[in-house]
């Protein structure tokens, strides 16, 4: 029987053998009937991930691939890993230094190759938790960036496989009709511009955070703040924004998220409404995605309310509430005029990653506070629009959370001048 390196790529194995691509077709692994997705997914797909991305038994493989007279054997290769506390930190010191960035990115492609998004993402978040300065591994973000010029459009595991709906496409779209205003050299409208990051960095930065990669959100929220304080003159840095988003965040997105979080995702995007673009196409099995809940009663002390009763109680009150639990996650909002985007992936995580790097400490200071009764409430206006902050304590007096009350005060005023 011959042996074949299931490590190896789809494509490569496919040059070696030309026999097995009848078998892979016969499995279900019908795409390598297109010679674009072979030349770009199968350069970067092994035969065992695409088994695990198509729901394909990996015994059901090895069993097809047996009657042939192929054994699917794992062969020793060379692995390339990073080591941040010393790799990674020597390419900042370079620039740290005053080193021309071309230079450094030069040697760094030429020693990490190999390296993915996943490794590379992670050797930051380590620098991050050792103490590294976030605004050093920002700088690390623009060296790493040009690894993945021209070759990881694949690593998305495949355009077409993502329907025209879903958040990472709509995302895309944006990014093209953004770079379509670079290419042109026309002004790119700040509203336009913050409502693409905002999406990106409450939808999609924010999420990572919650599932243990706070890195890019702390890397890339700074970049954009910067950015958008001054559009005219970072022109090259929205570029490459442009291209970090495209092959290094949303490839990580799509690996890190469940399914049903992009649903959530879908669902949310309307709130920051879309940017650049006057429509785009639906999603349709995201459009009757409903969250797991319970329709049964709500027992308070002086009566009981269905779920349904009180969400309709929330909505007509003339504010709009957001419960922080005492670990300081987000576990409820009310939504009545909408005065702040409030997506609902925000719920059940910390309440920090729903805010900008610099503003987190002012927040966990807050929250500090109020567990140690130093401060019970805080009161914050912007524009016309007052914000609380009100500690909650239970009868003994132990802190249960923090009750966020916004409202609006335009129409009052209005009607009072």
């Amino acid at each position: 029987m011959k042996q074949i390196d299931k490590n190896k790529k789809v494509a490569e194995l496919i040059s070696e053998n030309p026999e097995i691509k009848d078998i892979m077709i016969s499995l279900g692994f019908k795409d390598i009937t297109n010679p674009m997705a072979l030349q770009t997914v199968g350069k970067i797909m092994t035969l065992e991930k695409g088994a695990q991305i198509k729901g394909i038994p990996w015994e059901k493989v090895q069993a097809a691939f047996a009657e042939h007279g192929f054994e699917l054997a794992s062969k020793e290769t060379k692995t390339f890993s990073i080591d941040p506390s010393n790799d990674l930190e020597s390419y900042i010191l370079r620039l740290q230094q005053g080193e021309d960035l071309e230079s450094v990115r030069a040697d760094f492609v030429k020693a990490y190759e190999n390296v993915s998004v996943q490794e590379i993402a992670n050797a930051e978040q380590e620098l991050i938790n050792k103490g590294m300065p976030v605004p050093e591994v920002q700088r690390l973000c623009d060296v790493h960036s040009a690894l993945f010029h021209g070759k990881t459009e694949a690593e998305v595991l495949a355009d077409e496989q993502i329907p025209a709906g879903h958040p990472v496409s709509i995302m895309k779209l944006e990014n093209q009709i953004l770079k379509q205003y670079l290419d042109q050299n026309r002004e790119i409208p700040y509203v336009e511009l913050k409502k693409h990051y905002k999406k990106k960095e409450e939808l999609i930065l924010a999420q990572l955070d919650a599932l243990g990669y706070p890195g890019p959100n702390q890397v890339m929220w700074g970049v954009d703040d910067e950015i958008l304080h001054d559009i005219p003159n970072n022109r090259s840095r929205i570029e490459e924004m442009i291209f970090k988003e495209n092959q290094i965040l949303f490839p990580l997105a799509l690996e890190k998220s469940s399914k049903e979080m992009w649903y959530q995702i879908y669902q949310d995007m309307p709130i920051y409404g879309n940017a650049f673009i006057s429509e785009v196409a639906s999603w349709p099995e995201a459009e009757t995605y409903r969250r797991p809940g319970n329709d049964g009663f709500l027992h308070f002390e002086n009566g009981d309310l269905t779920v349904a009763q009180f969400e309709a109680i929330c909505k007509a009150l003339p504010v709009e509430l957001t419960f922080i639990d005492a670990n300081d996650i987000n576990r409820f909002f009310s939504i009545t005029n909408g005065v702040f985007a409030r997506p609902k992936t925000a719920l059940n995580r910390k309440v920090y990653s729903c805010h900008p790097p610099r503003v987190q400490p002012i927040v966990k200071q807050m929250l500090s506070d109020f567990k140690s009764h130093k401060r019970n409430k805080v009161e914050r206006w912007f524009k016309n629009t007052r914000i609380q902050y009100v500690a909650i304590y239970d009868q003994e007096d132990q802190y249960m959370g923090c009750l966020e009350i916004v409202q609006d005060f335009s129409e009052i005023l209005k009607n009072h001048q």
